[in-house]
């Protein structure tokens, strides 16, 4: 994010900020991430505030990747028979807080907190009505992911198959190319 040795804690916070909380990106009354870096004075370890996004409904435990921050205000029903917002991701950036990009209405239903990932130049986001949405982003390391995967997919053609022009691996098959071995014993699990 900053530096190699600053080291950043983010947290979802439901609700209001306390007074006399820094507002980065403006007020927030729903909900937020809010970014505490982790500083150390002669051995004592303590969190400073940092940043907080803007106002989030019902934000989730956000990723980083590449120094951005994608939050996600999931637009979670706040009862059981609620009916939610759409959910919108957030880019920030990792050492300021400045919002970076959002997903505006891309999304049509709220997202589930535990579908939110990102994997070979994708940041996707599963919502309720069983939808996954993929984010692009450009990154250098991307093409040597999928250099690697099409080289493992030569070498196990049975373990993959193309999905709308994108190698996936199907974790079944792999897991059976691959058998686990237990630590102490050769045989396979």
């Amino acid at each position: 994010m900053e530096e190699a040795e600053t080291t950043w804690v983010l947290l979802p916070v439901t609700g209001a900020l306390a007074a006399g909380s820094p507002s980065t990106n403006g007020p927030v009354n729903a909900g937020s991430v809010v970014a505490l870096k982790l500083t150390d004075a002669g051995g004592a370890l303590s969190l400073q505030p940092g940043w907080v996004s803007h106002n989030l409904s019902s934000p989730a435990t956000p990723i980083i990747v590449n120094g951005v921050v994608f939050a996600i205000s999931t637009g979670m029903p706040s009862t059981a028979t609620g009916r939610g917002a759409s959910a919108v991701l957030h880019a920030y950036d990792g050492a300021t807080g400045k919002r970076l990009w959002n997903s505006g209405q891309a999304m049509t239903t709220f997202a589930s907190p535990g579908s939110f990932w990102s994997t070979l130049g994708q940041v996707y986001v599963g919502t309720h009505d069983g939808t996954v949405y993929a984010f692009g982003f450009n990154d250098e390391r991307v093409r040597q992911s999928v250099v690697e995967i099409d080289e493992a997919r030569k070498r196990h053609p049975r373990a993959y198959r193309k999905v709308r022009g994108r190698w996936k691996v199907l974790k079944s098959k792999l897991e059976q190319i691959t058998p686990r071995v237990a630590p102490e014993s050769d045989q396979p699990v």
